[in-house]
Parts: C-alpha cells; structure tokens; sequence
C-alpha cells in the first residue's frame, strides 16, 4: 500500500510584465512615449495658438505630451508593483494615455479624432491602418484601460507638470539679464525674440527631460 502523497506547491503566476531592473522600466515608459508623440501632434495641431503665448511652439502640444507621459509612468509603475495580470501593447496604453491627458488639459478629443490620428500616424510609416474591426477592439481596450488610469491615480486631475513654473522663471531670468546696460547696448531690437526663442529651447528640454525620467510623483493614496 502506498503511502500518503505529498501534495505538490502551486508555482505562483507569472506576472505579466516582467521588469528585471531600472534600466528596462526605463525603457519600456521612453519607448511607449515615442509612440505617443506624433499621434500628439497629429491631434493637436488644429489647435489654435493662444494670443499672446510666449513661446513659439503650439503650448497645447507640449502640455498634452508631458501629461501623457506622466500617465505613461503611471501605469508602468503601478503595473510593475502590483504585477497586474492583462497586459496591454504600449499602442494602447498610449493611446489611452492621450485620450485621458486631453480630457485632463480641458481639450478633449473625440475617440474617433484620436482613431484617425494614429491612422495617419501608422500610414506615414507605411504600415497598414486599422481595420474597422480592429478599431472596434481598440475603442473598447482605450475605454477600459482610460478608466484603470482614473483608478490607479485616485481620480486626481491636478498634476503639476514643469512647463507651469517655466514661464514665470524664465520671464525672471530674462528681465535680470536683460537690464544688463551691456546687454541692451549689444541687442537693442532682439531681446522679444530672444526671450521666445529662449521659452522654446527650455520647454524643449523640459518635455524631453520629462519624458524621459521613470521616476513618479509621490500619490498619497493607496491604489482601490
């Protein structure tokens, strides 16, 4: 008679995103933010530039892209911690991401402009666009993933993104520099351009930096 069995351990599930170090989150957000960023520009760029805007860059597109990317971090972040089990492709995690950052910036976009945009996007690149079934699945994967979005960050909407004290700083940095006697007398005519041209670099730099940095604010709430 043989004897009791031992019952064998269940292996624990294999998390659906598996993020060896820093290195790969890192790119895993980058990667799926240079997906976004033309579908952006696509969707923005009927957007008006505001009278008086300081920069010469349509601002729209910069705040939707650095919104975008921090709901990018977000999800990866939150993903990796908590080894959600539906993995979603970064297509439609930015897509979503976009969908939710416009909404947040108080200009949101029709579902179908965003379809269109990535269509475009993806026709630029000589790849197929999507079918009308394939955009019916897409519909329904952006709702569901925009409203993990909301979940996981608490349903907060006032994210302070770094183009908000750009301005200000900028404009401080500007009239010190420019008071200088030496500095009128060298460009008594180009110091409103400069000072433009000077916004557009920094806000440059400040989309790129951002987008391209892992590390999240701190949410103050526990994921429901």
């Amino acid at each position: 008679m043989a004897g009791p069995q031992t019952p064998q351990s269940t292996p624990p599930p294999t998390p659906a995103v598996e993020v060896e170090d820093t290195q790969s989150l890192r790119s895993l957000m980058v990667g799926t933010t240079d997906i976004s960023r033309p579908i952006v520009k696509k969707l923005i760029e009927g957007n008006q530039i505001k009278p008086g805007q300081l920069g010469a860059e349509n601002q729209d597109e910069l705040q939707a892209r650095l919104m975008t990317a921090h709901y990018i971090q977000l999800y990866y972040k939150k993903e990796n911690q908590q080894q959600v089990t539906e993995k979603e492709t970064p297509q439609v995690v930015a897509l979503s991401c976009i969908f939710l950052a416009c909404k947040v910036l108080d200009f949101p976009k029709r579902m179908k402009m965003l379809i269109r945009a990535y269509n475009q996007v993806l026709a630029e690149k000589k790849d197929p666009e999507l079918s009308d079934q394939q955009q019916s699945k897409m519909v329904d994967k952006i709702l569901k993933l925009e409203f993990h979005l909301l979940r996981i960050s608490c349903f907060l909407f006032d994210v302070q993104m770094p183009s908000q004290f750009l301005e200000e700083k900028l404009n401080r940095f500007c009239d010190a520099v420019f008071s200088y006697p030496e500095f009128e007398k060298a460009y008594p005519y180009e110091r409103k351009q400069l000072r433009k041209v000077m916004f557009t670099t920094a806000s440059r730099f400040a989309v790129d930096a951002y987008c391209g940095n892992p590390e999240l604010s701190r949410t103050r709430c526990r994921t429901p």
